[in-house]
C-alpha cells in the first residue's frame, strides 16, 4: 500500500467516526417519569427548589446541545372540607362534643366537662348541639321556639313566636331581643272577630326538669285584655290569663292532670294587686267575673288571682311585668307549664282602646346561665393528604351557630404548639372573630402547621341567652342548616327549628352569609371573599321526599321550593 492509499484510508475512518456520532445523538421529548408534561406545585411564595418533579434522563455519555421547555401556570384550588357534627360519630359512640368520646377534639374551660359524669358541666357537652347550660331552664326565644308548643288555632289564631312587626304589637316590642311569644301580633283587637264567642288560646312548654332547691320560676308578661265599665271608675273583668302546671315522676311517661298555679305575688313586679293588671276572681266590681272558669278539667279557683285588664300603667309604662311562680313542690320532677288566655263574650263597651292579648318572654326556672365559657377545638392541619393540587392554608371556617339577642359568640385561632394567638401574614391577631363565615387564607401554614379553634360563649347581661352551635366546617363548604335566621331571607312560609315550611305553590328563600372585614375600625361587613371563587355548586338536602322543586341560580344563591316542608344545606 502506498502513501496515497494510507491517507485515503485515514479520511474514510474519520468520516465514519463523524457519521457514527451524528447517527447516535439522543432527542429527549419526555421527562424522567415518561410523561410529556409535569406539574410543579409552588405552595408558598419565595425561594423554591424542586430537583425531582421536572427531572430529565439522558443516555450515558450524551451532551446537551440544545433544550427547550414550555412553562405555563394554573390555579391550585381549595376543594375540600370537613364538617364536625354528630354525624361523625358512630351509632352508640357518644356525643361529638363530649370529651369522653371525641378523641381529644374538645377542651373546656370548665373541668366538670371532663369528669366521668359531666352532669355539672356548664356546657351541653352530651347533646348534639353545644351551648351554655345550668341547673335551670332559660329561654328568651331569640334562637327558636325552645320547645314551646301552641295548641290548635282558634278562629285562625293562637300563640305564635314573632317580632313586633308593622302593627307595633306589643306597643313597646319584646323586652329582651327581637322575638317573644304572643296571642296576636297583627290585630290590635282579638275580640272583634267573634264578639259573642268563648274560647282559649293555650300554649304548652316542653318537659322541664326542676332541680332540687331550684323551684323559683319567672317570666316577662305583657297583657291587654277585655274589661268593661261597671259604674264610675269601677270595672268588670271578663277575660283573664293564667298558668297551669302538670308534673311527671317517671321521666315523662305519665303526667298528672293540669292544675291552676298561683302567681307568687310577693316576688312579682310591674303589676299592682287589685288595681293594675292583677285581679282576684270573685263577684262584684273590680273582680274577675265567673266566666273566667278554666278549660276542660282545668278549673280556676273561686278566689284566684289572675292577669286581667292591662299591664301598662303609670309605674310600668312599657307594660312588661315580671311574673313569679313557686314550683317548689315540683322539685325533683319534670313539669310542663300551660299558658292560658280566656276570651269570653263581650257584654258591654270595652274600657281598653287596644286589646291585642297576652305576650310572654324570658322564661326561667332555676339558675341563670353562666355568664361566659369557652371550648377549644383542637389540632386542625392545613390540608388533607393525599390531595394533589390543593394549596396550603385553612380555607374558610363556617360555624353554624344560632346567636341572637344579647348573647354573643366569637372565635380565637390559636397555635396548637403553644396555645398563643395566631398572627396572620399581615400582622393581624386572629382573636375575637365573629360572623357566620371567617376566612383563614392568610394564616402562614409553614409557621402554623396545626391550629386550634377557641369558641367563646357569653350569655348577655341577663344571663338568659346562649349561642347554640350546631356544627362547624373547615375548608370550602358554606351553607346553612336553617337553624338560625342569620343570613336567611324568605318571602313565604316560616322558618323554625331547622325547617323552612311553605305551603303550595311554594316560595323563595335566599342565603346571604355575613362576613366581617376587621381591617376597618369599626368593623365593616363585606360581600366577597379575599380569594377568588372558581365555581359554586349549590345543593339542597331535604326530608320531604318530593322532587317537585325548582333550583334557580342567581347572583345570590337562592331557590324556589314547591313542596310543604324543606330542610336545606347550601354548599
Amino acid at each position: 500500500m502506498n502513501g496515497k492509499n494510507k491517507k485515503a484510508t485515514s479520511y474514510l475512518i474519520l468520516g465514519l467516526m463523524i457519521l457514527s456520532t451524528t447517527a447516535g445523538a439522543a432527542s429527549v421529548t419526555t421527562f424522567s417519569d415518561g410523561t410529556a408534561s409535569v406539574e410543579v406545585e409552588l405552595r408558598e411564595p419565595g425561594n423554591f427548589m424542586d430537583s425531582m418533579t421536572g427531572a430529565i434522563s439522558l443516555p450515558e455519555g450524551e451532551t446537551i446541545t440544545s433544550a427547550s421547555v414550555n412553562v405555563s401556570t394554573g390555579f391550585a384550588m381549595h376543594n375540600d372540607f370537613t364538617t364536625y357534627d354528630q354525624s361523625l360519630m358512630p351509632p352508640g359512640g357518644g356525643g361529638i362534643w363530649d370529651a369522653r368520646y371525641n378523641s381529644g377534639l374538645t377542651t373546656y374551660n370548665d373541668a366538670n366537662c371532663h369528669s366521668a359524669n359531666p352532669m355539672d358541666c356548664s356546657f351541653s357537652s352530651t347533646s348534639p348541639t353545644l351551648s351554655l347550660t345550668s341547673k335551670g331552664f332559660n329561654a328568651d326565644f331569640e334562637t327558636g321556639s325552645q320547645g314551646m308548643s301552641p295548641q290548635a288555632p282558634v278562629d285562625i289564631f293562637n300563640w305564635e313566636r314573632k317580632t313586633q312587626g308593622m302593627m307595633h304589637i306589643p306597643a313597646s316590642g319584646c323586652p329582651t331581643g327581637d322575638f317573644c311569644w304572643g296571642t296576636n301580633f297583627d290585630d290590635p283587637d282579638y275580640t272583634d272577630d267573634a264578639p259573642a264567642a268563648s274560647y282559649e288560646y293555650t300554649m304548652d312548654s316542653p318537659a322541664i326538669w326542676v332541680y332540687p332547691t331550684k323551684g323559683a320560676a319567672t317570666f316577662n308578661s305583657y297583657h291587654s285584655l277585655y274589661n268593661r265599665v261597671a259604674s264610675g271608675s269601677n270595672k268588670f273583668y271578663e277575660d283573664c290569663a293564667y298558668v297551669a302546671v302538670q308534673n311527671s315522676s317517671d321521666g315523662g311517661l305519665g303526667w298528672t292532670p293540669w292544675e291552676f298555679i298561683d302567681i307568687d305575688i310577693g316576688a312579682t313586679s310591674g303589676l299592682q294587686q287589685g288595681t293594675q293588671g292583677l285581679f282576684q276572681k270573685g263577684t262584684g266590681v273590680n273582680k274577675v267575673q265567673s266566666a273566667c272558669n278554666g278549660k276542660g278539667s282545668l278549673t280556676v279557683p273561686a278566689d284566684a288571682w289572675v292577669l286581667a285588664g292591662m299591664s301598662t300603667w303609670a309605674n310600668n309604662q312599657n307594660g312588661w311585668a315580671n311574673i313569679a311562680l313557686d314550683l317548689s313542690r315540683h322539685e325533683g320532677k319534670h313539669i310542663k307549664l300551660k299558658f292560658v288566655m280566656e276570651k269570653n263574650p263581650i257584654l258591654g263597651t270595652p274600657v281598653n282602646s287596644s286589646m291585642p292579648g297576652w305576650y310572654i318572654d324570658s322564661l326561667r326556672i332555676g339558675d341563670a346561665l353562666p355568664q361566659s365559657g369557652n371550648v377549644v377545638m383542637k389540632s386542625f392541619a392545613p390540608r388533607s393528604h393525599p390531595n394533589p393540587g390543593f394549596p396550603n392554608g385553612y380555607g374558610i371556617l363556617d360555624v353554624e351557630v344560632a346567636s341572637a339577642g344579647p348573647g354573643s359568640f366569637t372565635v380565637d385561632v390559636l397555635d396548637s404548639s403553644n396555645g398563643q394567638t395566631v398572627v396572620d401574614k399581615y400582622g393581624k391577631s386572629m382573636i375575637g372573630l365573629d360572623g357566620e363565615l371567617i376566612e383563614l387564607w392568610d394564616i402562614d401554614s409553614d409557621q402554623y402547621g396545626l391550629i386550634d379553634l377557641r369558641f367563646n360563649y357569653n350569655s348577655g347581661a341577663n344571663r338568659m341567652n346562649t349561642p347554640i352551635m350546631h356544627s362547624f366546617t373547615l375548608g370550602t363548604k358554606i351553607g346553612s342548616g336553617l337553624n338560625s335566621t342569620e343570613g336567611i331571607f324568605y318571602d313565604m312560609g316560616y322558618l323554625n327549628d331547622g325547617e323552612w315550611t311553605v305551603e303550595a305553590p311554594g316560595g323563595m328563600i335566599v342565603y346571604m352569609p355575613r362576613m366581617n372585614d376587621t381591617s376597618w375600625s369599626p368593623m365593616l361587613e363585606k360581600n366577597r371573599f379575599n380569594a377568588p371563587i372558581m365555581a359554586v355548586k349549590p345543593m339542597i338536602e331535604d326530608s320531604c321526599g318530593s322532587a317537585n322543586r325548582n333550583l334557580i341560580s342567581m347572583g345570590d344563591i337562592c331557590f324556589t321550593v314547591n313542596n310543604s316542608s324543606l330542610r336545606c344545606t347550601i354548599l
